[in-house]
């Protein structure tokens, strides 16, 4: 069996602080500091640039070329591939595909 090289794209989720040890002890430092009626909440971010998010951007600048997984994420970020997960052609397919055809 002849495998393909395959995409092994991760985005794992950030360590949420202890509450005890991490939290809950800058109640008695902060208190008071802050009128919280006054406060800007920045809920996300984002970067869109020539080398496509963040992710890709870092790598162009650490190694002057995209790997597999970055050259998957510019194809699925300017729309060229989608992900499919059912029948295709009478098979069942779980992967990526061409959007248009």
């Amino acid at each position: 069996v002849s495998v393909q090289p395959r995409a092994n794209l991760k985005f794992d989720f950030p360590k949420v602080p202890d509450w005890e040890t991490d939290v809950k002890p800058l109640n008695n430092d902060l208190k008071g500091m802050v009128d919280l009626e006054k406060v800007v909440v920045v809920t996300g971010f984002a970067e869109v640039g020539p080398w496509g998010n963040s992710r890709t951007r870092w790598e162009m600048e650490a190694y002057g070329q995209f790997s597999l997984e970055g050259c998957v994420e510019m194809a699925w970020i300017m729309g060229l591939i989608k992900n499919h997960n059912g029948p295709l052609k009478g098979k069942s397919y779980s992967g990526w595909i061409d959007a248009k055809t």
